[in-house]
């Protein structure tokens, strides 16, 4: 591993270098365009109607299920991306993996 003058690793710059050019990237061709605006109004109309259909009485059931499901299901994706197994063209934020 490779050390510049300031003790941080050549990898880690790499990693910002290609981070900020992924947000740039998603900044001029994604953002408020109109495939982000249907992403963005599916994911609204599926928690509004998930809302709705929730059982409110089982609510911290349902969200431990939920947000373990959505653990999993990240880490996957997550894999999925790095090995290029897949790519989502369109993203509603490009920090975390597609949801």
């Amino acid at each position: 591993m490779l050390f510049t003058v300031s003790g941080v690793s050549v990898d880690v710059n790499i990693q910002k270098i290609l981070t900020s050019v992924r947000i740039n990237e998603w900044l001029d061709e994604d953002l408020f365009h109109f495939k982000w605006w249907i992403l963005l109004g599916l994911l609204t109309f599926f928690i509004l109607v998930w809302w709705k259909l929730l059982d409110k009485k089982r609510l911290p059931e349902i969200m431990l299920y939920a947000v373990l499901t959505l653990i999993l299901a990240m880490g996957i994706v997550e894999y999925g991306g790095e090995l290029t197994l897949w790519d989502y063209p369109n993203d509603i934020s490009p920090i975390f993996p597609v949801l």
